[in-house]
């Protein structure tokens, strides 16, 4: 008898930890970008490194400390967090894994 696939949970997602989720991707998806650009002079590389670092900075601790996840079951979190990471490769992106 063929077994089922397992198949993965869905979270309901708050818009707005989606929205920072999304963020979080598009402006590492920049850093990425801007650090394989032709060098810039070395006072504006680094200041827009300070900046990408902030900004990657703030929208890791905006996801991670959102009460979103303090509502799932223990043992469940990581798992809704890898998820999440990857909720906007889905079709639509709607919040489903």
């Amino acid at each position: 008898m063929p077994q089922k696939a397992a198949s993965s949970p869905s979270y309901a997602f708050p818009q707005d930890l989606l929205d920072a989720q999304a963020s979080l991707n598009a402006t590492q998806a920049s850093y990425e970008q801007y650090i394989q650009s032709p060098d810039p002079d070395d006072e504006q590389r680094d200041a827009e490194f300070a900046r990408y670092r902030a900004e990657l900075l703030r929208l890791s601790i905006e996801v991670v400390v959102h009460p979103f996840w303090s509502t799932l079951e223990q043992g469940t979190v990581v798992a809704a967090r890898m998820a999440l990471k990857h909720v906007h490769d889905s079709a639509g992106g709607q919040g489903q894994p």
